[in-house]
């Protein structure tokens, strides 16, 4: 495993950082969104609606929803999801739910390190720290995570060369034939499979 460990390191560093600011700006965002709908009150259910939504209509703190709004919708969760298809590409089949694990441990880690490090700093200056992680995420990202070579490092050299120079085969040979789909059950039948014993 510490072979595997070793190869996973610059992924380990990438994705704490990357959750200490993913996970910084949550506990204080809903202090920042009372700040700015209704200044100067303890309570106030429209923050929470909003909050609750990611919507907002008053400007400049509307900024950060429509940003978040859209990053999230095209790479919310792919981070987890490239991570750990990255850690089976560089571990061995036998090893790979420990790296999962120590991957999740990681990631873990980094999301309690960020909801602590946001009760220690002032609202202004945890914005800004979790935009420093997230930047110094994407440039050791960049600098030190390798490409990989989707898992044929791990093979034997017959099965990697088979792998690379395999002909090509049609989309009909690789397709499994599946049985034809019957009649759907219908509501009746759902509700009474669901209401036996």
């Amino acid at each position: 495993m510490k072979e595997a460990a070793a190869g996973l390191g610059h992924l380990l560093v990438f994705s704490f950082l990357f959750c200490v600011g993913a996970f910084m700006v949550a506990p204080v965002i809903t202090d920042v969104t009372m700040a700015a709908l209704c200044p100067g009150r303890d309570q106030c259910s429209l923050a929470i609606y909003l909050t609750g939504l990611q919507q907002a209509t008053r400007p400049y703190f509307y900024a950060y929803y429509v940003a978040k709004t859209l990053t999230a919708m095209v790479s919310e969760g792919a981070m987890m999801c490239l991570s750990l298809a990255y850690v089976a590409d560089k571990v061995p089949e036998a090893q790979r739910a420990v790296a999962f694990g120590v991957f999740s441990g990681v990631c873990t880690a980094g999301f309690v390190a960020g909801t602590i490090a946001a009760r220690f700093l002032s609202v202004s200056s945890t914005f800004q720290v979790a935009t420093l992680s997230a930047v110094a995420a994407v440039v050791y990202m960049r600098a030190f995570v390798q490409e990989t070579d989707r898992g044929a490092s791990l093979m034997r050299d017959e099965e990697a060369s088979l792998l690379l120079f395999a002909p090509s085969s049609s989309a009909e040979e690789l397709s499994p034939m599946l049985p034809p789909l019957r009649k759907a059950p219908s509501l009746l039948e759902m509700v009474a499979l669901l209401t036996s014993r």
